[in-house]
């Protein structure tokens, strides 16, 4: 099906004058609709479940010194990194090297952390820096076992009083 200039789905996509019209029947005129669309943000029912900028490491050389200077032990399926720093926020780092496997399992690995972290980290204190390292058995780790070495992370930074 070829799209000319004039047509619902030149721009918006297949099935977009489809959608239009579906909400438009059930009684709403399309100033309503626009008005609910534009008020509302993507961002909106997020509150409090989103990562900050400022909670990562963002930066190469962030990055390298905590991997220098810092402490360092082994989870299951993780390389720990954490280093005290002077700010006042505790902030974290993801890395998964091609080693563990290609781009959509390195991403998927970087988001179950992520979650994990920002579920379980919120109680920390201040002032540290942590890098998580993936290993190459990471590939295999299911969301309950992430969950649980993050768990067993966060136990251990609180126990050893640097958080």
């Amino acid at each position: 099906r070829s799209s000319r200039p004039g047509d619902a789905t030149s721009f918006f996509g297949a099935g977009a004058a489809e959608r239009q019209n579906a909400r438009l029947a059930f009684g709403a005129t399309m100033p309503d609709v626009l008005a609910s669309e534009t008020q509302t943000t993507p961002a909106e029912g997020l509150s409090g479940k989103r990562f900050p900028k400022a909670g990562r490491l963002r930066k190469r050389n962030e990055f390298l010194a905590v991997q220098r200077r810092g402490a360092k032990w082994h989870l299951t399926d993780f390389i720990v990194f954490t280093q005290t720093n002077d700010l006042a926020r505790t902030r974290v780092g993801f890395t998964v090297s091609r080693k563990v496997g290609g781009a959509v399992v390195r991403n998927g690995i970087k988001r179950l952390l992520r979650e994990s972290w920002r579920t379980q980290a919120a109680g920390l204190c201040v002032g540290i820096d942590v890098v998580l390292v993936a290993k190459r058995t990471a590939e295999a780790c299911s969301h309950a076992d992430v969950e649980q070495q993050v768990g067993k992370l966060v136990k251990r930074l609180a126990r050893e009083g640097r958080a």
